[in-house]
């Protein structure tokens, strides 16, 4: 748009003429003219160095100058206004050399008429305007196409040749631009051949398009392109060319790859990842999940999706973890880590290690994301372990314990086989009535007692005496039910469920019973208003699982198992965990020793089985039994030894070898009161040395098992390598294991348990006697 005021320099040396100038244009209607004169050549150059004119008016002839030196002179100029040259004579030839010099018009000045002189100002102000407004874009484009990254081209459709590319073509193509002027072709075959087909597709065509190939430079790189192109048509709206602006997009497209494997990779680990992955809003529900969610919970995406997470964690957690929620919520970035119980799908439970991130303020996060471990399988193992520890700390302590009754009853069993002995002796010579006799059955009775306090501790201890036969346990129960409801009592009712496909056990019969007396007084005393007790047999099979349900490491095999159980009023658990300890009782004093239920525990645990005990308060008691099942036939009891008579042991010799002077002194008497001959010592060092003096001449050797300077099987040994037809006895008041590791338990031995009474001792030296038993 031309602007209301014109500023315009007239050169002309005549005055008049420039007042001529000036009211013409005065008179113009459309636009406002600013008129200045420069009368002489060099001035109007020293104006328009000065100012900024629109347009120049100037006299074809200045005085003695020529307009035309004027206007060489004045468009060697970078920048000139149009130049309107004004003669006095209409002349062709100076017509076609003003317009030759640069001239935008020509007027002859007689025929100038204001609105011709306006229109004629006008038009050169305009096209002047305009072919500068054109130069300027040109050189924009220019600049923008020579120094953008990308690559600008122009392809005629006619002519089907590339007829402008701009510079970047040679940094992006290494190629020439000469190159493919002259080879229109060359564009195409650098395209990649896996490429080039859809590229060519696009190229022909006069609609807008975008496509991403490959090139191979000269050298062998490939690079990726992006390719605009859009059709330029004309008045009619036929497209004649196709411009468009082709970009190097490799690093670009290996970020995108590297973005997009980055992507997978961590898609692949969320996908597959263990641990769950929760985002939440800021009430807590649910917004998003990974998939182990469903994997290990087994919810659905729809079922969790907009569901608060509080309410599916377990009720004695929620206010915690809750409470630890809350707290992270109004600081961005905070973290807490807690660990609760939340409920599965099918109604189950996992325990989570849960750490909770605020990433609310996250531009690409905007939630609560929670990351959880699962360590249900952790905090079992945990309570596993603990619980092993304290079954390897009861253990530990029961072994102690039975450590200390085995000692115990060992040095208690010499005493109270001197005791007993010598009480029995005694009552052979006292008179049948009166007080002396009187004292020494209550003294009889009192050890006897004793004697059976002490096979109680040995029994827990598991180093008592046994002589296991194979056994149906079935019979046993049988056997003992009538004495068994004359012990319970009238308000308590026994009921027996006996499996008649139970297989056998190798136990002792005596201690079997025992085990089943012990458990049905358990039993009694546990239903002080009376009601049922129960004795089953079944046929069991512990595995490596029930080492874990149960209180003991089991050896996996076929068992028969045994249960009793009651109805009564049950244990809490302080006294379920001391149940089988010995001397431990919750009755009044004097009303048990506290030895029952840990014989029990000695004798099954000596047999090779196990017993553990399930109670809770108001709800019974059960006692399991389970002993190694055998595939045999019940043994025979075998018949009563005949004993020799006092005429047959008058001839017999007898080494007698015992520490114990107490316990030496008894069996000396016992057997000279036979009538045997008896030559005594206390050590195996003297026993050598009494036999060697006796010149070997002895029938039967009676030796304590364990002895301070050597056992009494070392002892046998020697004596049988000189004697081989010697009779041996031990004599012992250890118990099984520790006569198994002396070597005495061999059938070719005979073996009598202190404390023992006359007759015992009399049997056994009899039978030894009379079997001949020796190496």
């Amino acid at each position: 748009m031309i602007p209301e005021t014109l500023r315009v320099l007239l050169v002309e040396d005549d005055e008049d003429d420039f007042v001529l100038t000036r009211d013409l244009l005065a008179n113009a209607r459309g636009v406002k003219f600013q008129l200045e004169w420069a009368p002489t050549v060099e001035e109007g150059l020293a104006a328009l160095r000065d100012g900024a004119f629109d347009a120049v008016l100037l006299d074809f002839y200045l005085g003695g100058a020529s307009g035309l030196d004027f206007l060489d002179r004045l468009t060697s100029r970078a920048a000139t206004p149009p130049v309107l040259l004004l003669t006095g004579v209409g002349d062709d030839g100076v017509d076609m050399a003003a317009m030759r010099a640069g001239a935008a018009d020509f007027l002859v000045k007689s025929e100038i008429t204001p609105l011709l002189l306006e229109r004629a100002v006008r038009y050169a102000v305009q096209q002047h305007r305009s072919e500068q407004a054109l130069r300027e874009s040109e050189e924009r484009f220019r600049q923008l196409a020579e120094n953008i990254g990308a690559v600008f081209w122009l392809y005629d459709l006619a002519q089907e040749r590339t007829v402008y590319v701009s510079p970047a073509y040679e940094r992006i193509w290494a190629r020439a631009i000469d190159e493919l002027y002259a080879h229109p072709g060359v564009w195409l075959r650098s395209v990649h051949p896996d490429d080039a087909e859809a590229l060519a597709g696009v190229m022909g065509t006069v609609e807008p398009y975008e496509v991403e190939y490959r090139i191979v430079r000269p050298d062998g790189e490939v690079r990726w392109i992006r390719d605009r192109g859009f059709p330029i048509r004309d008045a009619h709206g036929a497209a004649f060319r196709t411009a468009g602006i082709a970009e190097d997009i490799t690093e670009r497209r290996a970020a995108q790859d590297t973005l997009a494997s980055r992507e997978a990779y961590f898609r692949a680990l969320m996908e597959n990842a263990q641990d769950l992955v929760v985002s939440l809003d800021l009430e807590g529900k649910v917004r998003d999940h990974s998939p182990s969610v469903e994997r290990l919970l087994g919810y659905t995406f729809d079922e969790l999706h907009g569901r608060n997470i509080f309410e599916i964690i377990h009720p004695d957690d929620v206010g915690e973890v809750l409470g630890a929620f809350m707290s992270i919520l109004g600081q961005p970035g905070a973290s807490v880590t807690r660990e609760y119980r939340i409920r599965m799908a099918d109604g189950g439970w996992r325990i989570l290690e849960s750490t909770g991130y605020n990433l609310v303020e996250h531009p690409a996060v905007r939630a609560v994301v929670v990351n959880s471990h699962d360590v249900t399988a952790r905090r079992q193992a945990e309570e596993e372990l603990r619980a092993s520890e304290e079954q390897l700390r009861q253990s530990q302590k029961l072994e102690a314990v039975g450590r200390l009754a085995g000692g115990i009853a060992h040095d208690f069993n010499n005493l109270l086989t001197a005791i007993q002995g010598n009480a029995e002796m005694l009552l052979m010579e006292a008179p049948d009535t009166g007080p002396l006799r009187e004292d020494l059955m209550e003294i009889k009775r009192a050890s006897v007692r004793a004697a059976g306090l002490t096979r109680q501790l040995l029994a827990f201890s598991r180093k008592q005496m046994l002589a296991p036969k194979v056994l149906d346990v079935n019979a046993s129960v049988r056997e003992m039910e009538r004495m068994l409801a004359r012990l319970l009592g009238e308000d308590v009712t026994l009921v027996t469920r006996l499996d008649a496909h139970a297989s056998r056990v190798r136990a002792d019969p005596g201690q079997l019973e025992q085990v089943i007396l012990n458990l049905a007084v358990n039993g009694r005393d546990a239903l002080p208003l009376g009601g049922t007790l129960v004795i089953e047999t079944a046929d069991a099979r512990l595995t490596e699982e029930d080492s874990r349900r149960y209180p003991y490491s089991v050896v996996p095999g076929p068992y028969v198992q045994l249960t009793v159980s009651d109805e009564g009023v049950g244990m809490p658990p302080e006294v379920l965990a001391r149940v089988f300890e010995p001397f431990f009782t919750t009755k009044e004093p004097g009303h048990g020793t506290g030895l029952g239920l840990s014989t029990v525990y000695g004798i099954v645990k000596q047999s090779g089985g196990y017993v553990w005990v399930e109670s809770e308060p108001g709800r019974g008691t059960t006692f399991r039994v389970f002993l190694p099942a055998v595939n045999a036939e019940p043994d025979r009891l075998e018949p009563v030894l005949h004993v020799l008579d006092e005429a047959e042991a008058r001839t017999a010799t007898i080494l007698l070898v015992e520490d114990e002077d107490a316990v030496r002194t008894l069996a000396r008497k016992i057997l000279e009161r036979k009538g045997y001959v008896v030559l005594d010592a206390r050590c195996r060092a003297d026993a050598r040395q009494v036999f060697e003096q006796a010149g070997g001449r002895i029938d039967l050797l009676l030796t304590d098992v364990v002895m301070p300077e050597g056992s009494g099987r070392e002892l046998a040994e020697e004596l049988l390598a000189v004697s081989p037809g010697l009779r041996v006895v031990f004599m012992s008041g250890y118990t099984d294991d520790a006569l198994i590791r002396h070597g005495v338990l061999e059938s070719r031995f005979r073996l009598i348990q202190k404390p023992f009474t006359p007759d015992a001792l009399w049997n056994a030296v009899g039978e030894a006697l009379e079997k001949g038993a020796s190496a």
